[in-house]
């Protein structure tokens, strides 16, 4: 089932996302904004409809799925209805793997959590103010994903492996300190060192610019030791430290 129509859209995924009772007054915000017609909720109601009909097109009672409570509606999922939950199991799996320090099953955790995804959230729906509040969110998940699977990779010793998606991740998102730190690492051990220190520069001046601060004191301490050629090989014994909780921005 894949309704077509921007609006229809925006109530299935809204709905799905939220694992409880949505309200009216919500749907109404989400679809229209700031400008609902006065038929919106004879409107919103048509929708409701047309969703019970695709779900019961593709084999399973609309009503039972899609249900009005007074003044709202809900969707009722089985486990693992929803690629968020999914991705949200196997993501929580990857971090207590990587703290029984089974640095490859964790890998493959955060890999299957990774396939999840085609592309950012809501590609396909144009979100309204909820959803774009959720796809914030959604995101930042993904890239915690992502960050604790490199983690993990890292300290398997993969430093290569990973420079040059660390060098795209960094590119995209210039304000996060724990990418820019994983990615330090990685060319410094890749026998990289001076593009390890130009990867710090960048983030410096990015900070500095757009935030007016300075790098946190583990990420200056981190390029100190590549200027004074520290070992900085991370083991299944060592910790990339101070990072998931610090400063960063997408």
């Amino acid at each position: 089932m894949e309704p077509t129509a921007l609006k229809q859209r925006r109530v299935l995924a809204l709905l799905a996302l939220s694992g409880g009772m949505v309200s009216n007054d919500q749907l109404i915000e989400e679809i229209w904004e700031e400008t609902p017609p006065k038929s919106a909720v004879t409107a919103l109601q048509t929708y409701v409809l047309a969703l019970r009909k695709r779900i019961s097109d593709a084999g399973v009672d609309g009503k039972q799925v899609l249900v009005t409570h007074d003044g709202g509606y809900q969707i009722r999922l089985a486990d693992g209805g929803l690629d968020a939950d999914v991705f949200g199991e196997h993501v929580q799996t990857g971090h207590a793997l990587v703290a029984a320090r089974d640095f490859q099953s964790a890998v493959d955790a955060y890999r299957m959590a990774e396939s999840l995804w085609r592309g950012g959230p809501f590609t396909d729906v144009s979100p309204g103010p909820l959803l774009s509040i959720e796809a914030a969110r959604l995101e930042e998940l993904r890239i915690g994903a992502i960050e604790g699977r490199v983690e993990a990779e890292l300290r398997l010793g993969l430093h290569r492996s990973v420079v040059s998606e660390l060098s795209a991740l960094t590119a995209q998102h210039p304000l996060n300190e724990h990418l820019h730190a994983q990615y330090i690492l990685a060319l410094h051990r890749s026998g990289r060192r001076d593009q390890a220190l130009a990867a710090y520069s960048r983030v410096r001046t990015s900070l500095r610019r757009e935030l007016g601060v300075e790098p946190s004191p583990r990420l200056w301490h981190l390029q100190r030791d590549v200027l004074t050629a520290e070992n900085l090989y991370i083991g299944a014994n060592d910790e990339l430290g101070g990072f998931p909780g610090g400063r960063k921005s997408a």
